[in-house]
């Protein structure tokens, strides 16, 4: 964002060398370089940039009421479905960060309305919304299959295909795709370390990485990351209790149940051609190298919700039916299951609203205060160190942000993660020289808090005690929470 601003390129500023940006495509950017239009200097800019990323919260929200009212969803469980959209904790945390997952969903939401509107008009609009949502999230892939399905596979009612509006879209939709292909291919770094292909090309770090003999890995803890970031839409599980997780992970698959149901109803509705891009879109994560979790899961949890409620609302007819029933035994039945569900829906409006309240307070306060903490050591670093220092740092872009000093983040493979191989997994990160040294990097920024989200506490000051005790590298400077080392 602040390279388009400033030189109007799209490159990678803080990464040494400025490589062309060729991994994540540019409308994103290109939005949040508004704030930098607005006001160059960050933090100055910071309120800009929150408003840009807020926007897309009422946006997507319009474009699902829009979604629901054309799928016939009656009003009450639009509002509903609505309602937990736009109060989730997730949904709000992820409209306050700059993480392209609002503004893909707010134009997929767009497209998908528009998919089911009959005339050419209406497929060149949804050919350029699925530009858009393209553009901010190469993912949006995933609508060309859902088009072609809704447009051609389905019949009409009078038994025509819609060859012609299929025509249109993709006469809109596969032009910026290739479009975008061929300047990444054109315009990428040329180097093939892991570390540049993590950078600079999404496909080729995932050839780089993936294995097919451990590919069973990647799809039974992919498959459980999906279920459970759905079911913490409704039960957040902050705490990592294993009981918690059960429950979330029933609550994702009840919500994708709702969702099977409602679109084998009826194929030609807009549930239909949403559920075609969710399977397409699951698909595409379940073999990744990243576990799917509710970041991930934003784009088709407007859906689950609705999934979710259908089947809720299912219950409470079948609940009602039995106690209509004559037998006591029944009765009591069915109100023991009425108020397990009342409890387990209370436990999980309790705990989303702690979230709100507290929680997520707590998440900004606590950003803010390691802000302010490491701070001094910013300071240091802008005026004791020369421009050309080049760092490995957790947060590189938040460092060129702060200091103007380059350098790259310690990207490493995720496979100990999927192997439960957590020794593995604290030596590959103990490893900062020999990640450091290819790349030229000179000096080492390490926060107390650093790599905390990777790894259980224990192991995290295993992994930091073997920072400190490393004779590769010095520390040349600390300041409260923050060291600086000089790798030897």
């Amino acid at each position: 964002a602040q390279a388009i601003a400033a030189t109007g390129g799209f490159k990678i500023d803080s990464f040494p060398g400025r490589p062309s940006q060729t991994k994540y495509p540019p409308l994103w950017p290109a939005v949040l370089s508004l704030a930098w239009f607005a006001e160059p200097h960050y933090p100055d800019n910071l309120p800009y940039a929150m408003l840009l990323c807020w926007m897309w919260l009422p946006v997507s929200l319009w474009a699902l009421n829009a979604w629901l009212k054309r799928a016939g969803v009656s009003p009450d469980m639009s509002l509903l479905v609505c309602a937990s959209w736009a109060l989730s904790p997730y949904v709000i945390l992820f409209s306050t960060t700059m993480l392209s997952e609002m503004i893909f969903t707010a134009f997929l939401l767009l497209t998908l309305f528009a998919l089911n509107r009959e005339g050419t008009m209406w497929a060149l609009i949804a050919g350029a919304l699925a530009s858009l949502a393209f553009l901010s999230r190469t993912a949006g892939i995933a609508l060309l299959p859902a088009a072609a399905v809704s447009y051609v596979l389905i019949k009409q009612p009078n038994g025509d295909r819609r060859w012609r509006e299929f025509l249109a879209f993709c006469g809109i939709f596969m032009p910026v795709v290739l479009g975008w292909a061929m300047w990444s291919a054109k315009n990428r770094a040329p180097g093939n370390d892991s570390i540049t292909l993590y950078y600079t090309n999404y496909f080729g770090y995932y050839l780089c990485i993936f294995s097919w003999k451990e590919a069973y890995l990647y799809l039974w803890k992919n498959l459980d990351g999906v279920f459970h970031g759905l079911g913490a839409f409704i039960l957040p599980n902050t705490s990592l209790s294993v009981f918690e997780k059960v429950v979330a992970l029933t609550i994702g698959i009840a919500g994708t149940a709702g969702v099977v149901k409602l679109a084998r109803k009826d194929i030609n509705t807009p549930i239909f051609t949403y559920a075609l891009f969710a399977v397409t879109y699951i698909g595409m994560l379940v073999f990744w190298h990243f576990p799917p979790n509710e970041r991930f899961m934003l784009p088709i949890a407007p859906l689950w919700f609705l999934g979710f409620w259908t089947e809720m609302r299912n219950l409470a007819v079948n609940v009602a039916k039995v106690f209509r029933k004559t037998k006591a035994g029944q009765k009591v039945a069915g109100a023991i299951m009425a108020s397990l569900v009342i409890a387990a829906m209370a436990g999980c409006a309790w705990r989303q609203f702690d979230l709100l309240t507290n929680t997520l307070p707590e998440f900004y306060a606590l950003h803010a205060r390691r802000l302010a903490e490491s701070e001094s050591a910013m300071t240091w670093i802008r005026e004791k160190l020369p421009p050309t220092a080049h760092f490995l740092a957790e947060n590189d872009p938040l460092l060129y942000l702060r200091t103007g000093r380059r350098g790259v983040g310690m990207m490493l493979t995720t496979i100990h993660w999927y192997r439960d191989d957590h020794a593995a997994r604290t030596d590959d990160h103990a490893n900062a020289a020999d990640h450091a040294r290819p790349l030229g990097l000179q000096y080492f920024l390490l926060n107390d808090w650093d790599f905390a989200r990777d790894m259980p506490a224990d192991e995290n000051r295993k992994l930091h005690e073997k920072f400190r005790n490393d004779p590769r590298m010095i520390e040349v400077h600390r300041s409260g929470p923050t060291a600086i080392y000089r790798f030897r």
